[in-house]
């Protein structure tokens, strides 16, 4: 969940690990959480959604919800060198879309 796609700072995932316990989309927190863990629960629950309906579409169109979801193409950009990396993800896309 760190990283471009979800950009969640290691402090709260931590703080999560600890209230909570695993990261696992199918086992969300049953009381509702607080500051900046709703981060956390928001990911999980993008992430199951997802993982639901895997074998229900191709993998390409998984990868571009995934994208959009997260709004990473941004992230992606801004990284260092950025539009190199930005091309490779949209790369992946492609290859996975004529598969």
């Amino acid at each position: 969940m760190k990283g471009s796609l979800f950009a969640i700072r290691d402090d709260v995932l931590l703080e999560y690990r600890h209230r909570v316990g695993r990261f696992h989309p199918f086992r969300l927190p049953a009381e509702p959480v607080e500051g900046d863990l709703q981060e956390v629960v928001k990911s999980l629950c993008i992430l199951q959604k997802l993982h639901r309906s895997r074998n229900d579409r191709p993998a390409a169109e998984t990868l571009e919800m995934l994208l959009k979801e997260t709004r990473s193409h941004l992230a992606f950009a801004l990284r260092p060198s950025g539009e190199q990396v930005l091309a490779n993800v949209l790369r992946i896309a492609e290859v996975a879309r004529k598969l």
